[in-house]
């Protein structure tokens, strides 16, 4: 799921009315130039699961942003309590990187990241919010490598609305190193928390 939104949301036609390239969107851009873009700060780990679905790619006779949306939409219709999704296929692929800047970030505010989803494709607060159900099947491996695998809410196993719920809470303590840029205090032992999801969980916008 990871991989799926971070090749989409690499699209920005606010750069583009500026004259400059704003990126394909889901176009694969990730994957078929993996060496740039998961060398990006946002997509730090993606690098292992690009090389890792690469072979099926390659098998699958599909082309690389069809296979990365394809594989989003199983994915998450493997997961208990998630719906099972449909796919359109047919999609360009990339024949240039995505810049850099354009995926949001666990440190980034909520203005910043509204601002983020309306360019890259008019969704407005409440659709901004959906987006972070895939943080209930979510977990962090690389923003605090001490607690690799800690997942954002007491469910990870199930697409559910424990992730809103849970986010709500007020944080105690943090489960690994404290003071890292973009991580906020955590309510559940062994839960992890972003500091972008504390945020959007307390605007009036998207609370």
């Amino acid at each position: 799921l990871r991989l799926t939104f971070h090749d989409a949301i690499a699209i920005s036609p606010a750069l583009e009315a500026e004259g400059k390239f704003g990126g394909g969107g889901a176009d694969g851009s990730i994957m078929i130039f993996s060496k740039t873009e998961t060398a990006f700060h946002p997509n730090i780990g993606l690098d292992e699961v690009v090389e890792s679905f690469r072979p099926f790619q390659e098998r699958s006779g599909m082309g690389v942003a069809d296979f990365i949306q394809f594989s989003g939409a199983v994915g998450t219709s493997n997961c208990p309590g998630a719906p099972v999704l449909n796919v359109s296929i047919g999609r360009t692929d990339a024949t240039r990187p995505a810049p850099d800047g354009l995926v949001p970030e666990p440190f980034h505010d909520v203005d910043t990241i509204l601002a983020r989803f309306a360019d890259a494709g008019e969704f407005d607060e409440l659709e901004t919010v959906w987006f972070l159900i895939a943080h209930s099947v979510a977990a962090q491996n690389d923003i605090d490598p001490t607690v690799s695998h800690a997942p954002f809410d007491s469910t990870p196993e199930i697409m559910d609305g424990q992730f809103f719920i849970e986010t709500q809470l007020r944080g105690e303590g943090f489960i690994g190193k404290a003071g890292i840029e973009g991580v906020a205090k955590s309510p559940v032992r062994g839960e992890f928390r972003l500091q972008s999801d504390e945020l959007l969980a307390r605007d009036n916008r998207t609370a």
